[in-house]
């Protein structure tokens, strides 16, 4: 539906994970920072998160923004459509909505050190699940 909408081709992303080199544009990506990618546009730097929910989500900024960011920022993709779609039934039409996110270096730069924060609690644990 998305490539019907706005004429673009899709191409299959996946994982991908760091460590990332930092730039003017994008700070450094840690090694343990990953994010799945479903899909990216062949004709420009657009990634595209596909989402089916049940029903829309209006706060769909406060579900799916942060994931967003860090896709663009391993994929140093400055932009991001956010696709949420519901398929058509036998009692309603289907429905799809477009949300264009743009990355935001600020705002990574500022959440890193608690995202590094979180990781060493992740590795602490394994070693001491570990000794168990």
């Amino acid at each position: 539906m998305y490539s019907l909408f706005t004429g673009y081709t899709l191409v299959k992303i996946g994982l991908l994970s760091g460590p990332r080199t930092g730039n003017e544009e994008y700070c450094e990506a840690p090694k343990w920072l990953a994010a799945t990618l479903d899909f990216a546009v062949a004709e420009l730097p657009i990634i595209v998160e596909m989402k089916c929910p049940q029903v829309f989500h209006d706060d769909w900024k406060q579900r799916y923004w942060v994931q967003c960011q860090q896709q663009m920022q391993l994929s140093r993709v400055n932009c991001l459509h956010l696709v949420q779609y519901i398929p058509p039934t036998k009692l309603e039409h289907g429905q799809m909505t477009i949300n264009e996110i743009q990355y935001n270096n600020k705002w990574f730069i500022s959440v890193l050190p608690q995202f590094s924060k979180f990781w060493k609690m992740v590795e602490d644990d394994r070693e001491v699940n570990k000794k168990k």
